[in-house]
């Protein structure tokens, strides 16, 4: 309890001011004010992708997203298959993903599929890497991914009365993609729908290895179907706010190669939230169904999973101290065949941002106490230290304490479930360097880099684990390991602008150590199994600044990643290269025509993510979008 009482303490003992800068949207004959990018906490490595990007892999999931700009692992079990995101060596459940604010990560499994997210539904994409991110809420203990759809977001091009964007991209392994963008806004209200279908057969080419000559050939029965509808609405009655609700439909269908099952998802996420000056509210539901079916061992699994999520903030400042506090409160529904009755739950936690400025020292203090089933949380934090200088350099001082709570599948699943399970607990440290530089800079000319240097170091107890027993077809949960991870980031972003053209070369390294280290195992020190040594992504973009021509080439360089437990066996390391070539076709001053082709998998190389799920050999696409 007494950690409650200094929690609210120091969460309300500011008030009276507004906390930051909001940004204003001149719009036409309509006027809004988005929530500041910088309302979440971010501390140490944030990177926020911008609209060309998201733009360019507008058909591409998440997923290809990050494992083409991100110094991140990305656990693909195939092309149009289910994926998750590995950060700093922690697991696929430590990487919470938020939508609006919104917890997305399945209560059953704790994870989120990515690969049912398709870039294209998103106009800001923000990637946090370390367990000091739990400003939105606790669990990432490796970082967290924020998506936000808000038509107010648009603000480089400006939101126009009426926009209409129509984009059609088919592949040579049978994938058809189509989606619709429309914008309207009028007075003090605003629609934004977005809808995107894909339909493939996807009949990638691959090497047979379990073929004694390894040939290549067509995957089979790999086909999927998503189709996806979200709908925004934007209304300001006043000058004080804007009431903003989003809809968000998914009907997937997926044969899962290389087996003789299929999966279906189907899910219905729905926000309405307030958004001012001085407080946000969100209100949230979501309900998701996950049907399994497995013929040729006469399965037929059906789940579902249901959520309210209620939290508020309110944003204060008293001269050199500014703050964000609020509470969350989230109710969890969940049933499944290891437990057909259903379970509930019941979570609660209040939170406190707090940014104290002084002249040679930023100070950011995040607290957090969380309510759950009766008990208290241990008090949560992140303290970042982060000196002011003269010069162009940023340094990022950071520990923090985060914990992930067990899911339902690991307390109640039977047999096997745990209902006494203690939560994940993780201690990070991080330093993190940033420097920007311009060598020169004449007329319109100009050179410039910026380079950033994160060092970390992350303890994680009672690591929850599946384990077989002595019957091969039983397995049970418990708190079995403590893992260290120990890492090396970097990345530099290089520009260079000559004339009508603008050159970018960006590189992301990741060096990633991830060990066992539980006491009196026979695994003690070796590394975890599918997470690599070494992970290096490299971009090189070509754009004329007329709105012609571009071209891009990335390559991406991921190390060997051991399968056992024991290091016994590895997957070799890989690299993999794309190419694609723009150009954008003014039909006149109110319709644009782009063209998109896309090699992906250049150099044709045969590689897997996950032992016996081979990925795509070179296969092409080709885009066209219309522009109104």
């Amino acid at each position: 309890m007494w950690r409650l009482i200094i929690t609210l303490f120091l969460s309300f003992f500011v008030h009276n001011q507004i906390f930051a800068q909001n940004d204003t949207l001149m719009l036409p004959q309509v006027e809004l004010t988005a929530k500041p990018a910088n309302v979440v906490s971010k501390t140490g490595t944030t990177t926020t992708f911008d609209s060309i990007v998201i733009l360019k892999n507008r058909h591409q999931t998440i997923a290809q997203l990050l494992n083409d700009n991100a110094a991140v692992q990305i656990q693909n079990y195939g092309l149009g298959q289910s994926a998750s995101v590995n950060i700093r060596g922690m697991g696929a459940s430590h990487t919470q993903v938020y939508w609006q604010d919104v917890p997305l990560n399945s209560n059953m499994l704790g994870q989120a599929d990515i690969s049912l997210f398709p870039t294209g539904l998103f106009s800001e994409i923000t990637l946090t890497q370390g367990a000091s991110s739990n400003t939105l809420g606790n669990g990432g203990l490796g970082g967290n991914l924020i998506l936000n759809n808000d038509s107010t977001h648009h603000k480089s091009a400006g939101f126009k009365p009426r926009a209409f964007v129509m984009s059609q991209q088919v592949s040579d392994i049978g994938n058809f993609s189509t989606s619709l963008n429309f914008n309207y806004s009028k007075n003090n209200k605003y629609t934004h729908t977005k809808f995107l279908t894909q339909n493939s057969q996807n009949h990638f080419r691959y090497r047979d290895k379990f073929t004694a000559s390894q040939p290549v050939t067509k995957a089979q029965g790999a086909d999927f179907h998503q189709h996806h509808l979200m709908q925004s609405f934007g209304f300001r009655p006043n000058e004080k706010g804007i009431l903003h609700a989003h809809f968000w439909l998914t009907d997937s269908h997926r044969n899962l190669a290389f087996s003789h099952a299929q999966q279906q998802d189907r899910a219905l996420r729905s926000v309405v939230s307030w958004e001012s000056n001085i407080y946000d509210m969100t209100l949230a539901y979501t309900d998701e169904i996950l049907n399994y079916t497995d013929e040729s061992v006469g399965l037929i699994s059906e789940s579902r999973s249901q959520r309210m999520f209620v939290r508020t903030s309110v944003r204060q400042s008293f001269e050199r101290i500014h703050s964000e506090t609020g509470f969350t409160f989230t109710w969890d529904k969940a049933r499944a065949p290891g437990y057909p009755s259903g379970e509930r739950q019941l979570q609660s936690n209040i939170f406190s941002d707090n940014n104290l400025i002084f002249n040679k020292v930023k100070l950011k203090l995040l607290l957090r106490e969380e309510w759950r089933d009766g008990n208290f949380s241990p008090l949560l934090y992140t303290i970042n230290v982060q000196p002011r200088f003269d010069f162009p350099l940023k340094l990022n001082l950071i520990h923090s304490r985060n914990i992930h709570y067990p899911t339902f599948n690991d307390r109640y699943w039977q047999p096997g479930g745990n209902p006494d399970l203690q939560a994940e607990e993780a201690y990070h440290w991080e330093v993190n360097l940033g420097v920007n530089a311009l060598p020169f800079s004449e007329n319109e000319s100009y050179f410039s880099i910026k380079t950033n240097l994160a060092l970390y170091h992350t303890r994680l107890q009672n690591r929850i684990q599946w384990l077989p027993t002595d019957d091969p077809d039983f397995w049970e949960v418990s708190n079995v390991k403590k893992v260290h991870s120990t890492g090396l980031e970097a990345s530099i972003p290089m520009t260079l602008k000559k004339n009508d053209w603008l050159f970018t070369w960006t590189h992301t390294y990741a060096l990633t150590h991830t060990t066992d280290q539980t006491p009196n195992t026979e695994n003690i020190g070796n590394r975890l199994p599918y997470i690599p040594l070494h992970k290096w992504n490299n971009t090189f973009k070509m754009n004329n600044l007329q709105q012609k021509w571009s071209l891009e080439y990335q390559h991406g360089v991921t190390g060997a990643r051991f399968t056992l437990s024991d290091n016994s066996a590895q997957l070799p390391a890989y690299q993999t290269g794309s190419l694609s070539v723009g150009y954008n076709w003014h039909l006149s001053k109110k319709m644009n025509l782009r063209f998109d082709i896309r090699v992906n998998n250049l150099w044709n190389v045969d590689y897997e993510i996950i032992e016996g799920r081979p990925m795509p050999l070179r296969y092409g696409e080709l885009g066209v979008s219309l522009n109104l």
